[in-house]
């Protein structure tokens, strides 16, 4: 799938009633045989049943074949044979099992359920509590299964809350089940990552738990709604200078107030002390997002200005004439052209633009703005004038899951990854400027907690004018803006590493011709290898 028709089918979703709802797996007795705990099951609501693995008070044609591969998850016990569980869930088809794990877990009994996953095509679900030493349980399990993308966490969650570091670390676990007593104030960002499917220990808790799960979405800003619909389906993010991107794209990215305000703002700064007849250029100026704020400004100032609209884009440019001919009473020129060889008539005082991706210059921003930044005016200037891009390692088992290939750039949400240390900055452009195309960037990071290095995050902010500033840095990030989300360079092979050491890690931003690219590699705790040499998995086109 192409990342437009991504981001179309996201739009889709944003659009459509919020359904969210929690589903329930409930677990069945077998005192009055499979099916009338079946019947249980329904009569509350329940998705799946949780049967015991080693119970002999059932048998397969109880139950047709589609219902046992569906509806059915097996609890294996661990005071029995493990290996004979395994196999009767093989034969059962079952498409779950769930293993408590401990200290007395041992090596043969993990052996067992790594003979199930192998065979396939069930999943394994380990239940530990939701402490720091539950999660070390799993830690240690996760190496064992070296990552299996069919080895899920059962979350036991019916003692009182870990710390919200330990949190929000299990909300970048890959968690199938969350096993509740009753509804915890810490769900609340359970339920925003993961948090779908619960078993409910005691079924008079249910409607406080479905209150907890409705409040933790309702007023929800439409930015975390925007995250939702892909937390776990890492994107590649779209190359607007190399594909014409659809109407449906524009219509996400116009979607947001927040940066429209602030290129209000922005524009309001700049033209208020340029006199009549400014020049003003607005690149890329899509369907007219960025031309409606520099239009209010402009009333707004009473001022009139002398405005061109460049852009490449066939669908989007025969849409800007309609606007300009039906809203703008003509207020503009819209050329068809690219902003890199564009020759102006006359110099430009303020050339606007919104050229940005989630990594900052990663959509080609600086190989776009510098050809046509030769024609601004001596005092001209730009919209946005820097920015600067930021990375931070990621503990994200499942965000790596997901990745197809390791080597490649992609859009993600936060909500199902935890950062282990600060961001830090990595490579700066200014508006006009002259930094060089080809930057390289050594960071260092101390890290804040025990965890697995799975790749890095990365953001950007940026400064539109002065005392008009975007970010999407999470320390610093813009309230309620979501026209960007941060993305992720995976590492091909994650490692474990602890609290107060200090993981090394250089990046290069390669440009070319035809095509740029980011390189990435770890210097400590051990010498890694360079991800994306030479552009080999991963390259926009330029």
């Amino acid at each position: 799938m192409t990342s437009s028709e991504d981001m179309a089918r996201l739009y889709a979703r944003l659009t459509q009633p919020d359904l969210r709802r929690l589903t329930y797996v409930v677990q069945v007795g077998l005192d009055h045989g499979l099916q009338v705990g079946l019947n249980q099951v329904a009569r509350l609501g329940g998705e799946l049943a949780l049967i015991d693995l080693a119970s002999t008070a059932y048998h397969d044609r109880e139950l047709d074949a589609a219902t046992w591969r569906r509806r059915i998850v097996g609890a294996i016990a661990p005071g029995q044979s493990i290996e004979a569980q395994v196999e009767r869930a093989v034969y059962l088809g079952l498409p779950a099992v769930m293993l408590p794990l401990s200290k007395k877990t041992t090596t043969a009994q993990l052996a067992a359920i790594a003979s199930l996953i192998e065979r396939g095509p069930a999943h394994a679900w380990l239940l530990v509590p939701w402490s720091e030493a539950g999660w070390s349980l799993y830690d240690d399990a996760r190496w064992f299964f070296a990552h299996h993308s069919r080895v899920h966490v059962a979350l036991d969650a019916t003692k009182r809350p870990p710390s919200k570091g330990v949190v929000e670390r299990w909300c970048a676990e890959p968690v199938e089940l969350v096993v509740a007593s009753k509804a915890w104030p810490a769900f609340e960002r359970l339920f925003r990552s993961f948090g779908e499917r619960v078993l409910l220990t005691d079924p008079e808790q249910r409607n406080d738990l479905d209150e907890a799960y409705r409040a933790a979405w309702a007023g929800v800003s439409a930015q975390h709604h925007h995250a939702a619909a892909f937390a776990n389906a890492p994107i590649i993010p779209v190359e607007p200078l190399g594909d014409d991107i659809p109407s449906a794209t524009y219509e996400v990215i116009e979607s947001d107030p927040v940066k429209y305000r602030a290129y209000h703002e922005a524009a309001l700064a700049v033209l208020r002390d340029r006199p009549d007849d400014t020049h003003v250029v607005v690149a890329g100026a899509g369907r007219g997002g960025l031309v409606d704020q520099v239009l209010r400004a402009a009333q707004f100032l009473n001022r009139r200005i002398r405005l061109v609209l460049l852009e490449k884009n066939p669908g989007a440019r025969a849409t800007l004439h309609a606007r300009n001919e039906r809203e703008w009473r003509n207020a503009a020129k819209v050329v068809d052209a690219d902003m890199r060889s564009w020759v102006p008539d006359a110099p430009i005082d303020v050339l606007v633009s919104e050229l940005l991706g989630g990594f900052g210059d990663n959509e080609l921003s600086p190989e776009c703005l510098r050809p046509i930044e030769r024609h601004l005016a001596g005092d001209g200037v730009s919209i946005p004038r820097a920015y600067t891009s930021y990375v931070a390692p990621l503990h994200a088992e499942s965000l790596a899951m997901a990745v197809a290939e390791p080597e490649k750039l992609y859009t993600i949400t936060l909500d199902r990854a935890c950062l282990l240390a600060p961001p830090q900055p990595v490579f700066h452009f200014t508006h006009p400027g002259e930094e060089p195309l080809d930057q390289h960037a050594a960071v260092a990071f101390q890290i804040e907690a025990d965890g697995v290095a799975h790749g890095l995050g990365a953001f950007f902010d940026m400064e539109l004018a002065d005392g008009v500033r975007l970010s999407i840095v999470p320390q610093d990030a813009t309230p309620g803006m979501r026209s960007w989300s941060p993305m992720y360079l995976p590492f091909a092979q994650p490692f474990g590493i602890r609290e107060a050491s200090t993981l090394r890690v250089e990046l290069f931003r390669r440009s070319r011709t035809r095509r740029a690219w980011y390189e990435w590699v770890v210097t400590a705790p051990h010498r890694g290898r360079l991800h994306n040499a030479n552009g080999r998995v991963s390259a926009m086109r330029a």
